[in-house]
């Protein structure tokens, strides 16, 4: 066998999927019955509820540069403009974001002198000689107040996290470079508007698909049909000869050249510890924030909010939910006519103890939460809680440092790499276009006779 990849969420699909389109043969095992990981989609009362990502940005290396391949052309789904409309959660209140600098100069979400200092942020401190968290860069960049209300809200809608632990070089590259290429953030965007490029350095418009995110699994999954074993749980891994070899729940030993690692971090050390016992202890440093997923089908006449936006978020981490997501204005085949999808995020890593609980008192919290802000008059038509217990890995000031280590040890260990969320990108777009870079790694390898010595 040329290829096993262990892993069947988006990230070891893409893999196995692109490896195979270069002639590899190659076979995906999977714990669970289905593929997918948390890009999971599920019918709710007629109702389209996304289990985890809502979707993917149109920036490019991505998700669009492989949907024709995938034939999802047909099914590619624009978010509508109400998305450009976005809600902080302050005093108590949905206040929308500004979308300009006169909307910004008028805003009640910041202080006067909050405001007067993000506009001083072409003038800010240089980066100190240390690695920074994303509070202390954006309170040094955009000033401590917007940093507590406006990038905290961000951060949480992102990666569930505490942005005073959180590396801002490993979650907001492309904020560092514009810093270190303009001088700071507004003279980079700018710079960037003026070239041509987008202003906005996290991407352009969001897209879906019209069966929901699941499309995309299952388009990724198609051409592999016949090579993924669900229900299949590698065990260990080990050297054999010049290649590898996996050991699975079932006792099965499968044989290969080459060997990808496509699990979240914690199962990834545990087959990992073994044969690369330094990227093992690398990936017990990551911790991933558990997050509850509620769906909620409403009415339409029963919530007096407009619902006229993509949703809100919440500063702080500590409100009973760290945001909503308007899933029904965003992609309006989410619900059938006269009703809305809401979906509330619930945990994170500062309210771990949200998710600790069982779905049902979630699911309670977040409507008592959510019913007076929204202004929803009865009960949901449907719910429903997911609950992901390692959902987003926290890329602490550390990370950078821990992913260059993993690196250097796979680069002694030919034919064995690793790929998904734990490394250098949590978004959809990512584990997909990564997959390229990790299928060059393998092919660059030596080959095995290569690697003996022969010819």
């Amino acid at each position: 066998m040329d290829t096993i990849v262990v892993g069947g969420g988006i990230a070891g699909l893409s893999v196995a999927r692109e490896m195979l389109r270069r002639g590899h043969d190659v076979i995906v095992l999977e714990a669970q019955e289905r593929v997918g990981g948390n890009v999971q989609t599920s019918s709710l009362d007629g109702a389209l509820m996304e289990h985890g990502p809502q979707g993917f940005l149109g920036e490019r290396p991505g998700v669009l540069d492989a949907v024709d391949e995938l034939g999802l052309r047909d099914r590619l789904l624009p978010a509508s403009d109400a998305a450009k409309t976005r809600y902080l959660l302050s005093g108590g209140k949905l206040v929308a974001l500004p979308l300009n600098p006169v909307a910004f100069l008028r805003s009640p979400l910041l202080s006067f002198p909050g405001r007067l200092r993000v506009l001083r942020e072409p003038w800010a401190k240089g980066p100190p000689d240390r690695p920074e968290t994303i509070r202390e860069f954006a309170a040094r960049r955009i000033g401590p107040e917007a940093a507590d209300k406006l990038l905290d809200a961000v951060v949480t809608g992102i990666f569930a996290g505490d942005p005073s632990r959180l590396s801002v070089d490993a979650c907001f590259p492309k904020m560092k470079k514009l810093e270190r290429e303009h001088g700071g953030l507004i003279r980079g965007m700018m710079a960037r508007k003026k070239a041509g490029g987008p202003s906005d350095p996290a991407g352009s418009r969001l897209h879906s698909f019209t069966g929901g995110m699941r499309d995309l699994v299952d388009a990724t999954a198609r051409p592999l049909a016949g090579r993924i074993r669900t229900g299949t749980r590698a065990v260990t891994l080990a050297r054999n000869g010049d290649g590898w070899r996996v050991t699975t729940d079932g006792g099965d030993r499968l044989d290969a050249e080459r060997v990808v690692v496509a699990l979240p971090p914690s199962a990834a050390a545990g087959v990992l510890g073994d044969v690369a016992p330094d990227v093992g202890a690398a990936l017990r440093e990551i911790h991933s924030a558990a997050v509850a997923v509620v769906g909620l089908v409403y009415e339409r006449s029963a919530v007096g909010h407009p619902l006229d936006g993509y949703g809100f978020l919440a500063a702080g981490g500590r409100e009973p939910v760290l945001g909503c997501l308007f899933e029904s204005s965003v992609f309006p085949n989410r619900a059938p006519a006269g009703r809305v999808m809401l979906r509330a995020m619930v945990g994170g890593a500062r309210n771990a103890e949200a998710v600790a609980q069982d779905p049902e008192r979630i699911v309670a919290q977040a409507r008592g939460f959510l019913e007076p802000l929204l202004a929803a008059g009865s009960e949901p038509v449907a719910s429903r809680c997911v609950v992901w217990p390692a959902a987003i890995p926290q890329y602490d000031v550390a990370h950078p440092a821990r992913v260059e280590r993993i690196r250097r040890a796979l680069d002694a260990l030919d034919g064995l790499d690793v790929t998904g969320a734990a490394y250098s990108g949590v978004s959809v777009n990512h584990l997909v276009a990564s997959a390229s870079t990790v299928a060059d790694r393998l092919e660059s390898a030596p080959e095995p006779a290569l690697r003996a010595g022969g010819a």
